[in-house]
């Protein structure tokens, strides 16, 4: 390999990979994983020998910046993600609360703005849906509204 070929190089430490557990060295381009080996080089080396080398985590279930009650959750935005990115976590999903009247689109793009203004972390929201009127739902209430009972349907499963 050419000098320098990525960007970071964690090198020799103990990859955990959902296969195997491996003596290797892990080559990052950009923001993602791009090789597996030995002696990769980097523009930025990362000695890591005698340590694991995890995959991040995913918190599914995080409240940021919420209202709850008459207050808001503790952390924003910022806080929270750069708190979770502290323990390993390098991805969360978030909630969409619509409010009364709001429909599903511009919740989701109000609450999405929020997010991308101040997280340190990759992240993906979902959607609390309280009720399937067309102006919610954004006109399309019969389409939802089936989907949500298939849903319902295969939940036991």
């Amino acid at each position: 390999m050419a000098e320098a070929d990525f960007d970071i190089v964690i090198h020799a430490g103990k990859l955990v990979t959902a296969e195997k557990i491996q003596q290797a060295d892990l080559g990052i381009r950009g923001e993602q994983i791009a090789a597996i080996g030995q002696n990769l080089t980097g523009k930025r080396m990362i000695e890591a020998s005698g340590m694991l080398v995890l995959p991040g985590g995913v918190d599914p279930h995080v409240h940021l910046d919420t209202p709850v009650g008459a207050t808001r959750s503790s952390d924003d935005w910022f806080t929270g993600t750069h708190a979770a990115a502290c323990g390993g976590t390098t991805t969360l999903i978030d909630f969409v609360e619509p409010s009364s009247g709001e429909s599903l689109a511009q919740a989701l793009a109000a609450r999405r703005k929020l997010a991308e203004e101040k997280t340190v972390l990759d992240f993906g929201l979902h959607m609390t849906i309280r009720n399937d009127a067309p102006e919610t739902l954004g006109g399309n209430s019969r389409n939802l509204s089936a989907r949500l009972h298939l849903l319902q349907s295969l939940s036991h499963l």
